[in-house]
């Protein structure tokens, strides 16, 4: 109960307004300005329509992992992009179950 409340406070629009003054960022409300820096408040309009959201769903984080898997793998050397991408489908294949999935090779 108190992490949450803490959680609150620290996302609140007094607590991130003030924050603002020690370091200026877009922040997660649209209730709070990003003063005085004309670059970031250009920015933030032209991109914040283009962003999206994570999926909800209780499999993102399993799959997100994968692909860092995957990535990390293929750029580390241990395997060829081809190799990595196999053994990627099957991992999410058995995270969300094949039904679930849709092969764009």
């Amino acid at each position: 109960k108190e992490a949450w409340a803490l959680l609150a406070y620290m996302n609140s629009q007094e607590s991130l307004t003030a924050f603002q003054t020690y370091r200026e960022a877009r922040r997660i409300r649209d209730d709070v300005a990003t003063p005085n820096n004309v670059y970031l408040q250009e920015t933030q309009k032209s991109l914040l329509p283009l962003t999206t959201a994570r999926p909800n769903d209780p499999n993102y984080n399993k799959v997100s992992a994968e692909i860092q898997r995957m990535t990390e793998s293929v750029v580390s050397g241990e395997l060829s992009p081809e190799d990595a991408m196999a053994q990627y489908k099957q991992a999410v294949i058995a995270i969300v179950g094949e039904d679930n999935t849709v092969s764009k090779l």
